[in-house]
C-alpha cells in the first residue's frame, strides 16, 4: 500500500529544574509549551491544521553501572487545534537505556507513547508508541545509527 507522507515543523520551549536525590539518580520536573504545523504531502489524505501544546512531566534518571544509564519518564500533554476550540489531554510516557560502548561510542534504547490529533477536522487524540534505536559518537555529535518503529 502506499504511505502517506507529511511534514512536520515543531517549535518549542522547555523549562525546569532537577535534584540529586542520591548519589546516582537524578529527579527533574520541567513544562513545555509548544506549537506543531503538519503539512501533508498527499491531498486525498485531506488537510491538517495546527496545533498548540501544553505538558509537563517527571523524570527520574539513573546510573546502573560505569556503562549503563537508564532514564523513565511520565507527563501529561494538552493540545488545542487552531481550526477549532477543542483540545485534548493525553498522557506522554518514555523509559530509554543506554549502553556506553566505549569512551566516545553509545547505544541507546527507547520506547515512547506519544500523543497526537488524529483528525484535523474534529478533535480525536491518539496515542502512538515508538521505538528507537541509535549508536552514536559523543566527540563529534554524528549518529552513526539511527532507526525507529511505530507500534500499531
Amino acid at each position: 500500500g502506499n504511505l502517506p507522507l507529511f511534514d512536520q515543523d515543531d517549535i518549542s520551549f522547555q523549562q525546569g529544574f532537577g535534584f540529586q536525590i542520591r548519589p546516582k539518580i537524578d529527579l527533574s520536573a520541567t513544562e513545555t509549551i509548544g506549537q506543531r504545523s503538519i503539512a501533508p504531502n498527499d491531498l486525498t489524505i485531506g488537510s491538517s491544521s495546527d496545533q498548540t501544546y501544553f505538558g509537563g512531566g517527571f523524570q527520574a534518571e539513573g546510573e546502573f553501572t560505569d556503562r549503563l544509564i537508564g532514564e523513565a519518564s511520565f507527563g501529561i500533554q494538552r493540545s488545542t487545534l487552531s481550526s477549532s476550540s477543542e483540545s485534548f489531554t493525553a498522557p506522554v510516557v518514555g523509559v530509554s537505556v543506554e549502553y556506553l560502548m566505549r569512551r566516545d561510542i553509545s547505544a541507546d534504547l527507547s520506547y515512547a507513547i506519544l500523543c497526537g490529533v488524529m483528525n484535523s477536522d474534529s478533535v480525536e487524540s491518539e496515542s502512538s508508541q515508538l521505538v528507537n534505536f541509535s549508536v552514536r559518537h559523543a566527540e563529534i555529535h554524528l549518529g552513526l545509527l539511527d532507526t525507529s518503529r511505530w507500534l500499531p
